[in-house]
């Protein structure tokens, strides 16, 4: 996954780890001893690992194989614990932060972090109120908003920034509707 160091081993039956050489097209190897390895990539695509022997001077290709390079997945966006979707009022009130989520991402421990965002209240009656937010923490103004809800009203949060490992990314508007 680019921006990932992803972890791998490499071996050849028969030979010790220390006669086992290997190369890379389309991404970094970096060895971290024995047989393991981390793979470094950056752009979408394919890569391809090729595996060596050296023995008595003499090198011999054991073979080689390629890899299909992916982004991380877009994080989504969610209301503390809440997805887009309808919730009681009280639900929606004991959040207070927009999170980036992986949801069931192979990897463990990948974490995005919300930078900014701009929030709407579209009350069932009355007029729309707007702020915009640094960091994923919900600023006074919008806990105050939060707390005024009532049953009919929507909440949306848009142009959401997220900062992750493979750099910074806009995620997709979220609405929160209010039961």
């Amino acid at each position: 996954y680019i921006g990932l160091n992803n972890p791998i081993t490499i071996s050849v039956p028969g030979f010790s780890p220390d006669v086992v050489k290997a190369s890379m097209t389309g991404g970094t190897l970096i060895p971290k001893g024995g047989n393991k390895y981390e793979v470094k990539v950056t752009q979408r695509g394919k890569a391809t690992i090729n595996v060596s022997v050296v023995q008595d001077g003499k090198s011999k290709n054991m073979g080689g194989f390629e890899f299909k390079v992916l982004p991380i997945p877009k994080p989504e966006a969610r209301w503390g614990t809440l997805e887009a979707g309808a919730y009681s009022s009280g639900s929606v009130k004991a959040q207070g932060m927009v999170n980036a989520s992986l949801g069931s991402f192979v990897y463990e421990g990948v974490r995005y972090t919300v930078t900014e965002y701009s929030f709407v209240k579209v009350p069932r009656r009355g007029e729309a109120q707007f702020a915009k937010n640094t960091g994923a923490i919900a600023s006074p103004q919008i806990k105050s908003y939060v707390n005024s809800i009532k049953s009919g009203d929507k909440l949306i949060f848009s142009d959401i920034v997220a900062t992750g490992p493979d750099g910074k990314r806009k995620l997709s508007p979220l609405v929160i509707d209010v039961q």
